[in-house]
Formats: C-alpha cells, sequence, structure tokens
C-alpha cells in the first residue's frame, strides 16, 4: 500500500488523539464514550473480530466497554490505566456473566508499562494491553486492513456536525439522569413554541441536568424537526437543511464554543420559521446575555434556568430508587441538589466527582484571571479558609472574586459563610498544591490560625499525596511539635483524627499522650480512639494493632478517667467498639482483644471496674441479639441498634467463643465473674420477635450452667443465689424456659437466712412457699396475676424471720448484716427488727451492741430500740458534730417520743443553726414533713415550725408545698393565732426578692393566707424596684423578653387571680399607675454621640426607666385584652395607649387592635423607635421548635402577621419600619435552615 496512506492513518490518530488529550485535559471525559463505536469498528478492521458496544447489550455495562460473543473476547476502552484501575476493573469484572470470556484493554492514548507479575497477577498478559502501535502494526502489513482503518477515520473526522438521532446522542453524553422527570421545566419550553420568541437559552450548573432537558424538549417538540448541532463546523451544514422543513435547532453546551452563538444568532435571522434551543452553564450567562443585547431589537429571545428545590431533588432521588432519606438530605446539601453530583456519589463514582470539580476549578481560575486577581494565591487561601466569613477587614481583591465566583455558583454562601459549591473543589485545589513543591512555612502558618479546619481541608490532599514522603515528614513534625509542647486542645485533637490513616504512628504517640493528661477526658479524647478503631477494623496495619488501642484503654490512666458526660463517649462504649464485627475485615484481631482482656479479668477477678468492663463490652454487647451500632467518624454521626448476621459462619464461631467464657465465668471460684456469667442470660431476650434461634440455643446452654451452678449453693454467696431468684422467678412467670426455671427455683435453697435477704434487699421477690406458688399457677392465664404481692405479716414469713434470729448468734447476725453492703432496701427494716425484738429483747439487745458497719442499719436497730421505749432520746444524747447520716436518724427518733420531742427538735435545730453544712435545708424540711402527720398543732409544735421557718428564711430557701397545704390549713381552722404568727413569717418569704418560689408554691401560699389581686400587684412591684447594696435593680425589668423565664415568678401567677373582665380592668388600671413613673433613668450621651438620629431624644441625653406593663398584664383571655383596648381606642385615650400598648401579644388575632393603636400613636408623636423595639419583641413567642431542615411555625407566623399588619398601618414610615422587620424575618427564615445545612457539611 502507499506510504501516504498509513502517513494519513497516523496524522487521523493524532489528530483525535490530540482533541481526546485536550478534552481530557478539562475532565470531559463525555468524548471517550462517544468514540467507542469508532474504535469497535477499528479494532474490528485489525483483528478480524466482531466487537460490539456493551451498552447495546446493557447500559452502564460493569468493566467492559465492547464484546465479542464469537472470539469471546471484552475491551475496556481507556485513556489512562493504573494499578488501581486495573484491579478495580478485573474484580468489576469478574462478578459479570461474561468472566469467562478474554479481558483485554486499549489505550486511546499513550499505553502504561506494567510490570508482568502485576498482569499475571490479575490473570492478564503483555499481549491484553493493546494501544494505537497494535494497529499501526496491523495496518502495515495488510494492505487491506490499512484502507478499512483509513476510510473508518477518515469518515470519523469529518463526519457531518449535525444529527437527527437524539436519543442516541443524548444517551451516549450521560446517562445516569435519564428518570429524571422534568415537568415542572415543560410549561416554559411548551410556552416557548407558541411564542414569538425564536431562541430559548437553558442555563445552569453543570451536571443539573441541562442536557437532559434539552432531550425532553426534542420529544416534545411536535411540529418541530429536531436536529442536534455536534461541532462548530456546523454553519455549511445547516444551510443544506430541507427549506420546506421547520426545525428546532439544538446546540447543547454552548460555552464550550463561545463564537458558536453569533452564528445562531445570525441563523436566526435567517431561518425565521425555526426555534434554536440552546444551553450553557451558569458562568456563561452574562457574557450570552451580552451577545443577545446586541440583537435585542431583532431577535426575540427567553432565558430558563434549571434548577431544584430540596423537595423536588428528593423525589428525583425517589424515582431513581434512591430511598436512604438521610443519605439523600446529607447530599442534596452536599452537592447543592446537583443530580449528576448526587448520583455518582452515591454510585461511589469518585472520578467523575473529581473531574467535575476539576472543570470547576478551571473555570474559576479563568474567571479570576479576567479581573486580574492571581487565582492560586486566591484559591488556595479560599479552600484552606473554608467556610470562609467576611469580618468586614477584607481587601476590595477578596470581595470582588468571592462576588464573581458566587455570581456562576462556584462558590456558594450557607449560613454567612463563603464555601465551594461542591466541597470537593477545595479538595481538589489543595491535592493539587500538595502535589507542586508546597510552601510548608506557608502552610504551617494556616495551620497554627486554626489548626482543626486547615487539616480537615488538606485532608484529602493529605491522603492523595499519602506516598510524598515531604509532606508526611511534614506533618509528622508537626504533630510532634504539638506533643512536645503538650498542645492537646479540642481543635488539635480534632485536627490529629484526619491524620491518622496517613501517618498512624505518630498519632498513636499523641493520642496516648493526650490520654495521660488528667485535664483530659473521654469526650475530648474520643474523636482520636473512635477513628483508630474505625480504621484497624478496616484495614490491616503492620505498625498499630487493635490489641494496642485495648492496653491503652485498660491501662491505669484510662481507668482513672471521670465518666464521660456523652454515654457513646464512655470507656464502655469505646471498648464495644472494637470488640464489634460489624463491618470488621479484621476478625482475628477480635480474638486477639478478648483473650488478651479475659486473661487481664482471670489475673485480678476481684478488681470489679475491669470486669464490668468486660461484661458491657464483649459479654452483654456479643451475646445481645440487638447490638450496639452507634459510632462516628470525624465525618459523620450514625446512631441506633443492629443485629448481627448470625448466618454468616464467622459471626456464629464468635459468638460461640464469647458464650463459652461466659459458661467459664459461671464455673469459676469469683462471684463477680459468677455474677456476670449469670448477668448474661437476662441480656439476651431472646424470645422477642424476629430473633435468630441461635440466641434462644445460647440462652439454654447458659441455663444448663446455671442448674450445675446452683448443685454448688454452699459455695454461692446470698447475693449470687438471690440473682439467680430473680432472673428465673422472672421467667417462669412471664412462661420463658419454665421447665428449666422451675427445677432451678426449686433447687435454691429458700431457708431462713435467705428469706431475710431478700427483704432487706429485694423485698418484693422473696417467696415464703416456693411450691405454693407453682400450685397457684397451675392453670392460670397470667402467672403475674396468680403471684400474691409480697405481705410482711404473712405468717410464714414472720416465722421465718423469727427462725432466723432464734437460730443464730447476735455476732452471726451482725456479721450477716454487715454481708449485705449497699444494697439494702429500707422498706420492711423495721419489721424485721421489730419481730427479733419481740422474739427476744435481751438477745436484740446484745445485738445492738455489736459492730455494725452499716450505718444506716446500726441507726436502725437504735430506732427500734428507742420505739420499745428501752432507749430514751434526751437532747443531752445529740452530739453537737453529730454528721449528716447521724441528723437524719435523729430527727425520726425525736418523733417516737412524745414527751421529749418538742426539746430535741429544738436542740437539733440549734445545731442546724451554727452548722456549715450544706443542704441543711433537705432536714429542715424533713421536720415539717413529720409535723404534718402529727395532725395537731399545740403552740410548742407551732413554735417548732416557726423556727423552722427562721432558719429557711436565713439560708434564703422557701418552704415546701407541706405547709401550704396541710399544716396552715389546719392551723387556720384550730389555732387562728398561730396562724397569723406563722403568716407573718411567710409574708418575708413571698416579698424577699432573693427567695424565688415557684408559681405553683406561690399560688397555694397566696390563697391560704387569703391574698388578692391587689396584694400580688403590689409584691410584684416591690420586687421589680428593688434595688442591691450596689444601687444596681435586681430585675431587669424595662423589658420583659420572655415570660417562660421572667423572675420573679408573681408576673406567671397573675392570670390565676383574674376571675372577671372587672378584675382584668382593675389589673390594667393598676398596670398603668405603676408603669408611667419614672423609676430611674439611664445616661445615654455616648450611645447618642454615636447615633446621631438619637441627639435630643432624651432631655440631658438621660431615658426614663420605667417598668414593662408585660410584666403586670396577663393576656391569657383574648376577650378581656379586646375589649379593654377597643374602648381606650374608641376613648382615645392616648395616655394608657401609649404606656399599656407594649403588653398586647404579637399575634394574628391582635393584628387589627394593634394596627388601630399604632395609627393613634403615630397621630401623636409618639417615637416610631419606641414601636419599632415593640414590634420586634415578637422573639418573645417563639419556641424554637421546629423539624430539621424546616422553619418553625413561629417565625412562618410571624411573617403573615407582619404583611397583615404592614397593610393595615397608614403612615408611610411605619410601613417602612415593617418592611425592615420583614427583611430581618427573611433572613431569620434563611438561616434557621442553612445553621441546619451547616450541620451537614461537617
Amino acid at each position: 500500500m502507499q506510504s501516504n496512506k498509513i502517513y494519513d492513518i497516523v496524522k487521523y490518530f493524532n489528530e483525535l488523539q490530540h482533541n481526546i488529550e485536550n478534552l481530557n485535559s478539562i475532565s470531559l471525559y463525555d468524548i471517550n464514550k462517544i468514540y467507542e463505536d469508532v474504535f469497535a469498528k477499528i479494532l474490528n478492521a485489525a483483528f478480524n473480530w466482531k466487537l460490539k458496544n456493551a451498552n447495546e447489550y446493557t447500559k452502564n455495562y460493569p468493566a467492559i466497554d465492547l464484546y465479542d460473543d464469537t472470539n469471546k473476547i471484552v475491551i475496556q476502552i481507556t485513556s489512562n490505566l493504573d494499578n488501581k484501575k486495573l484491579k478495580d476493573t478485573v474484580e468489576k469484572f469478574r462478578s459479570n456473566d461474561k468472566k469467562e470470556y478474554q479481558l483485554k484493554f486499549f489505550y486511546i492514548l499513550k499505553k502504561s508499562n506494567f510490570q508482568e507479575e502485576t498482569l499475571n497477577k490479575y490473570g492478564i498478559s503483555n499481549d491484553d494491553i493493546l494501544g494505537i502501535e497494535e494497529i499501526l502494526q496491523k495496518a502495515k502489513a495488510d494492505d487491506s486492513i490499512a484502507l478499512s482503518i483509513y476510510d473508518i477515520l477518515q469518515a470519523c473526522t469529518e463526519y457531518t456536525p449535525l444529527t437527527f438521532d437524539y436519543e442516541n446522542y443524548f444517551v451516549k453524553v450521560e446517562k445516569s439522569l435519564e428518570k429524571i422527570n422534568y415537568d415542572k421545566f415543560s410549561k416554559d419550553f411548551n410556552n416557548f413554541l407558541t411564542s414569538s420568541n425564536q431562541i430559548l437559552a437553558v442555563y445552569g450548573f453543570g451536571g443539573i441536568g441541562k442536557s437532559h432537558f434539552l432531550r425532553e424538549c426534542c420529544k416534545n417538540s411536535i411540529d418541530l424537526k429536531p436536529v442536534i448541532i455536534k461541532s462548530k463546523n456546523f454553519l455549511n451544514y445547516i444551510e443544506k437543511l430541507n427549506k420546506s422543513e421547520k426545525y428546532l435547532i439544538i446546540y447543547d453546551d454552548i460555552d464550550r464554543n463561545h463564537e458558536a452563538l453569533s452564528n445562531i444568532l445570525e441563523l436566526s435571522k435567517i431561518m425565521q420559521d425555526c426555534k434554536f434551543l440552546i444551553s450553557f452553564r451558569t458562568n456563561f450567562k452574562d457574557d450570552a446575555k451580552k451577545q443577545f443585547e446586541i440583537y435585542n431589537r431583532q431577535i426575540k429571545w427567553q432565558q430558563l434556568e434549571i434548577s431544584w428545590k430540596d423537595n423536588e431533588i428528593k423525589d428525583i432521588m425517589e424515582m431513581l430508587d434512591i430511598s436512604d432519606d438521610e443519605k439523600i438530605i446529607k447530599l442534596c446539601i452536599e452537592f447543592n441538589n446537583n443530580p449528576y453530583l448526587i448520583i455518582n456519589a452515591i454510585k461511589k463514582d469518585f472520578d467523575s466527582l473529581e473531574g467535575f470539580a476539576k472543570r470547576v476549578k478551571v473555570e474559576a481560575e479563568n474567571i479570576l484571571k479576567n479581573i486580574s486577581i492571581n487565582s492560586n494565591d486566591f484559591l488556595l487561601n479560599l479552600a484552606m479558609l473554608s467556610p470562609f466569613a467576611l469580618d468586614g477587614k477584607e481587601s476590595k481583591e477578596i470581595k470582588d472574586g468571592l462576588s464573581e465566583l458566587e455570581k456562576v455558583g462556584i462558590v456558594r454562601l450557607v449560613n454567612q459563610k463563603y464555601r465551594f459549591n461542591p466541597d470537593i473543589v477545595g479538595d481538589i485545589i489543595l491535592a493539587d498544591y500538595l502535589s507542586n513543591r508546597p510552601d510548608f512555612a506557608r502552610l504551617e502558618q494556616f495551620i497554627l490560625n486554626n489548626p482543626k479546619r486547615s487539616i480537615k481541608n488538606l485532608s484529602h490532599g493529605i491522603y492523595k499525596n499519602n506516598s510524598n514522603e515531604d509532606i508526611l515528614v511534614f506533618f509528622k513534625n508537626l504533630v510532634s511539635g504539638w506533643i512536645k509542647d503538650r498542645n492537646f486542645s479540642k481543635g488539635h485533637i480534632e485536627a490529629v483524627v484526619p491524620l491518622i490513616a496517613t501517618i498512624p504512628n505518630i498519632c498513636f504517640v499523641y493520642m496516648r499522650d493526650c490520654l495521660k493528661d488528667e485535664k483530659i477526658g473521654f469526650d475530648e479524647i474520643f474523636p482520636l480512639f473512635n477513628n483508630f478503631i474505625y480504621l484497624l477494623s478496616k484495614y490491616i496495619s503492620q505498625d498499630i494493632k487493635m490489641i494496642d488501642m485495648l492496653k491503652l484503654l485498660l491501662s491505669e490512666h484510662s481507668l482513672e478517667k471521670p465518666k464521660s458526660y456523652y454515654s457513646n463517649h464512655s470507656l464502655a462504649s469505646i471498648l464495644s467498639m472494637i470488640f464489634s464485627p460489624i463491618d470488621n475485615k479484621n476478625l482475628e484481631s477480635i480474638y486477639e482483644c478478648i483473650d488478651f482482656f479475659k486473661a487481664d479479668v482471670y489475673k485480678n477477678p476481684e478488681n470489679k471496674v475491669k470486669i464490668n468492663l468486660f461484661f458491657e463490652s464483649v459479654l452483654a454487647n456479643l451475646l445481645s441479639p440487638d447490638f450496639n451500632i452507634t459510632s462516628s467518624t470525624h465525618f459523620s454521626y450514625s446512631w441506633g441498634i443492629s443485629r448481627l448476621n448470625t448466618d454468616n459462619d464467622e459471626i456464629k464461631k464468635l459468638i460461640d467463643y464469647v458464650k463459652s467464657i461466659a459458661e467459664d465465668f459461671m464455673t469459676s471460684n469469683s462471684e463477680m465473674l459468677i455474677w456476670c456469667g449469670i448477668e448474661c442470660i437476662g441480656k439476651i431476650n431472646s424470645f422477642y420477635d424476629k430473633v435468630p434461634k441461635i440466641y434462644h440455643d445460647i440462652q439454654l446452654d447458659l441455663i444448663d450452667k446455671v442448674v450445675l451452678l446452683s448443685n454448688r449453693q454452699e459455695e454461692l454467696s446470698l447475693s449470687i443465689k438471690a440473682k439467680i431468684h430473680t432472673i428465673f422467678l422472672h421467667y417462669f412467670l412471664r412462661n420463658e424456659f419454665s421447665d428449666e426455671s422451675q427445677t432451678i427455683l426449686k433447687n435454691i435453697n429458700m431457708d431462713e437466712k435467705f428469706i431475710i435477704y431478700q427483704i432487706l434487699t429485694i423485698p418484693f421477690e422473696a417467696i415464703a412457699d416456693i411450691d405454693l406458688l407453682f400450685a397457684n399457677i397451675k392453670g392460670s392465664k397470667d402467672r403475674f396475676d396468680a403471684m400474691q404481692d409480697f405481705d410482711i405479716n404473712n405468717e410464714k414469713i414472720k416465722n421465718k424471720i423469727g427462725l432466723f434470729f432464734e437460730n443464730n448468734n447476735p455476732s452471726d447476725i451482725a456479721i450477716f448484716l454487715n454481708s449485705i453492703g449497699s444494697e439494702l432496701n429500707f422498706r420492711y427494716i423495721n419489721d424485721v427488727f421489730n419481730t427479733w425484738i419481740d422474739k427476744d429483747r435481751v438477745k436484740f439487745m446484745e445485738l445492738s451492741k455489736q459492730n455494725i458497719t452499716n450505718k444506716d442499719l446500726d441507726w436502725n436497730i437504735k430506732f427500734t430500740l428507742y420505739q420499745k421505749g428501752i432507749l430514751v432520746l434526751s437532747s443531752e444524747d445529740i452530739n453537737p458534730s453529730a454528721t449528716y447520716q447521724d441528723i437524719f436518724h435523729l430527727i425520726r427518733i425525736s418523733f417516737i417520743d412524745k414527751n421529749n420531742m418538742v426539746k430535741n427538735l429544738n436542740t437539733i435545730l440549734d445545731i442546724l443553726d451554727t452548722s456549715a453544712m450544706d443542704n441543711k435545708g433537705r432536714f429542715i424540711e424533713n421536720i415539717l414533713s413529720n409535723i404534718r402527720y402529727l395532725g395537731e398543732y399545740c403552740d410548742e409544735i407551732c413554735n417548732i415550725i416557726y423556727r423552722c421557718l427562721e432558719l429557711l428564711y436565713k439560708i434564703k430557701q422557701a418552704p415546701s408545698l407541706t405547709l401550704s397545704l396541710w399544716i396552715l390549713p389546719s392551723l387556720k381552722e384550730n389555732n387562728i393565732n398561730m396562724f397569723y404568727k406563722i403568716k407573718n413569717i411567710l409574708i418575708k418569704f413571698i416579698k424577699n426578692p432573693y427567695i424565688i418560689m415557684e408559681s405553683y408554691e406561690l399560688e397555694k401560699l397566696y390563697k391560704v393566707i387569703e391574698y388578692k389581686l391587689k396584694d400580688i400587684l403590689e409584691i410584684l412591684h416591690q420586687k421589680l424596684t428593688f434595688k442591691k447594696t450596689d444601687g444596681y435593680f435586681l430585675n431587669y425589668f424595662s423589658n420583659l423578653i420572655s415570660k417562660d423565664t421572667a423572675k420573679p415568678n408573681e408576673t406567671k401567677l397573675i392570670g390565676e387571680f383574674i376571675s372577671s373582665y372587672d378584675d382584668f380592668r382593675f389589673l390594667c388600671n393598676k398596670a398603668y399607675e405603676y408603669c408611667k413613673e419614672t423609676i430611674s433613668y439611664t445616661d445615654m450621651t455616648e450611645f447618642a454621640n454615636k447615633h446621631s438620629e438619637y441627639a435630643g431624644k432624651w432631655k440631658n441625653n438621660q431615658k426614663p426607666l420605667r417598668i414593662d406593663p408585660e410584666y403586670f398584664i396577663d393576656t391569657r383571655n383574648e376577650s378581656y385584652v379586646k375589649n379593654y383596648f377597643s374602648h381606650l381606642i374608641n376613648k382615645k385615650d392616648v395616655e394608657k395607649l401609649k404606656i399599656l400598648y407594649r403588653a398586647i401579644p404579637i399575634e394574628n388575632k391582635y393584628t387589627d387592635i394593634i394596627a388601630k393603636i399604632l395609627d393613634i400613636l403615630i397621630d401623636n408623636k409618639i417615637d416610631i423607635q419606641d414601636i419599632s423595639e415593640y414590634l420586634q419583641r415578637v422573639n418573645k413567642i417563639k419556641s424554637y421548635s421546629r423539624g430539621f431542615l424546616s422553619n418553625s411555625e413561629e417565625i412562618l407566623q410571624e411573617k403573615e402577621f407582619f404583611k397583615d399588619l404592614r397593610e393595615r398601618v397608614k403612615d408611610c414610615a411605619l410601613k417602612n419600619e415593617i418592611d425592615g422587620i420583614l427583611s430581618t424575618l427573611a433572613y431569620k427564615i434563611k438561616l434557621e435552615i442553612e445553621d441546619d445545612k451547616e450541620c451537614f457539611f461537617d
């Protein structure tokens, strides 16, 4: 064959490659898809194959682009192939239905060189890596092949730039948005078709769905024949179109060829029977508009923006069968409702996302270049500081750059902070910066100013450059410096988290030293442990192991940490993450950690802390069907519980291993370990719905161990026996494991000692006759109903209590009582002791002389002796240095002996009066509570009551409802003189502005001492005008911001004392009297000097300070409010209106009244600023209870109120003021949503 044919083939290939390289350099990879059919023809010609496009077989076929069923070959066409892509492609290929075919790769650009062992690992040879070189060899060797390839390339390079096959054109470019419904835009297109407009300009951000909307337009174009312009050389071909046809001429992405728009505009003048449909990105909008304006009088056009609201994008995701609401919301926010980006994020197509971001970066560089801004510095600063909030000190260059980038959608303003749109653009900028010899000094300065934000923004770039030794050394040195300087602040800790995956060793040292710091708790250090454990469960590290995490968490430094504030940050919760098999690719590490922890527990069987941690994090966690999966990374949180996949053999093996540990615990000699093993049974709950059978079997195995354990009763402590009794009594009553439970309960020796132990610890589970219980339950539908309530006076119970005392000497009984420890239940202690003392008084006296270490039990023994009159409490017996515990019991005992009661109580009150102990008020209330039960109140008792109140007043503690509900009503009826004496001191409580009483307490007290509305108002006025010793008012009363938090509480109480309109009118008139007077003056000189509009507003710049009427006027009765203020309006009582109008709530139901009052006030020269301040106090009605990403009802009601009020008022200045309020509200409405959105970005 003539050599010039080969030369032409080389030239065509070079042109083709050059075109592809140029487009790929700005991440326009769609061109690769368009040429797939071309290369299929070329490969068929060169190798005599029968390749077809895989999309004809299945759309978006995984891993391959071409297939040949005859020769059993599949090919991926690629412009770049690295080790990762090779691995991913092979893995995907092996999972499809053509995995038996031979996989080959065809490079449309320069081939990569792979080591032979790398290819062999994936079952590929060098012969399977094809490129242009192999095509040229075939062409040189065979003239017929060369001619075929030449014809294909010539047709491809000089193909017609027009197509009528719009379906094929749009499907090849983008497939991910095919299912989207564009009905919301159809009306605009239909209007365009029937209008005189010739051009419809469709614009929007990249990936928003412009091209697919154009395809929908093609489908719906009935009278016009769609024709697609595919390249810039289209003019000659357009002129050849059939002149008798009417066309809809479409140019998609016209912004890629700026000259094309002027050609379209010229064509539209000539082809007036046709219509033109063009699309471009938002950043081209201004350029397009300028070109349209040149033809403004000659060409009619309209524009349409493609964008999606939050609710619409959610519907789109549902159309695409994406049902995870939280994921949809998060991605919609992250990618600003861009369907292309959202879908690729869901598909985890990170190449497409990065390609999109690179295109945006190029656009940003061009925009900044056009306004003479150094794009590298500007974009680096923005990427490092994102989200970036303006503080007013920025240069004009920064403001102009941000303004231009925001205008075209490259950055967006969320919650008053600028960030890239999408954020991944900043990631790409920083990744590129790190890969090109970054200025480390500059980076260090960024990080020094804000470590958390800087490293979080750099994290993607660090990951992308994790093989760059200079980058790694920089960050290692950075963290080492923080360790040396002990920089363990929250910001530094959160900055280290993203570095863990890249430089784990130094991050581990940082975490270890954090843990040693006494000031650092688990709440602060949790993100480090959480991320380390997360990564170690997914990837195997050669340096840091999961067991290293465990050892650190079991160290003394860790165990001595205080309890965390958040339950999921607790030590047990962190340990549970180590043992979680969910999504754990390193199950061997779980076994290693369990074995280490178990050995540690066996080494220290009395270490309750470690045993409890082992129980919670290993046994209870892994044996429970409901596995806690609450977790978080430094990017997101996940809450809830899940079921382990017990169909998985590895999971079953792990559960079985943990069960064997629980069984071993039950056979040990350690009470703590036995307790843990038994407790596992109750954690399983295998009778719940849908719990796999394996858990039922585990429970049965553990129950078998308990049966064996119950045969060792002599070795078991009472607490273990009681634990077994509790668990299996409940199983038996719930009819779960009924036979096994009955056997175990029968095995338990419920002798006198055991029954006494139960009565003193868990009395309601004590059973006098277990056989009687079994007999009663036979045939019963509800076993709980058949079980009789515990009765301390049951004859069998009383007998067992007596027998125990009878059969044991005092020293043995003392040992028994001391063994009970902190498990004591006080309900029946004195019943037991009374039975004992009645049985043998002398023996009980001996018991009282024993060393009872539990002081509460010791006091209860004494209490019994006092009850029986064996001991008599005198005031001399009460130690002035009595402890908190002693006083509590002394008060109880004082009420036994009525003869010495008053004297003893006075002695106790003397001690409390001089004591410095906290919570004295609790003892005083205890005395008053006991007095209540006396029934009759003689003068001596009333004097005790009076003393109690004096002490409470001294410590500024309000008395409880005991007085108002019981004591005072009785005194009022039976001892009127003492009633008035006590009433007088209670009035002191009420009037003292430092003593805070709740409104419900005040209400009861006011009513029992017969105070009326007038009295309440006077006390409220006194409290509001009360000045402290420093001369300042105690209460801020000039503006009541929220009635829910207002002090004093009389403001909440007033409404309870209004029973008629006359009461309300009296209230308003009294409020006017109080509120019109000037209480004080505020010097406003400095304020007036700063704000010239206020100059001369107040005489001598002294602003009068008055009480806000809202403190007095209760507005719960709407009719009272409307009647009273309507009366003032009709009378035009300006003096009262200008004081009292501020009490009317800013609510829709009062709009008409408020409008009328404001008109009167404006006519009477009331300062509009005062009115504005009143109107903007609307926030007082807001509760801020709202759903995520939805506005509160209150703020929406405010908007409606002000819109209505604006229409009703007459004054223009007031209308302008309301316009300002509406603008502020619009900002708040936006802010409510953006505040939520910002949470998702982090």
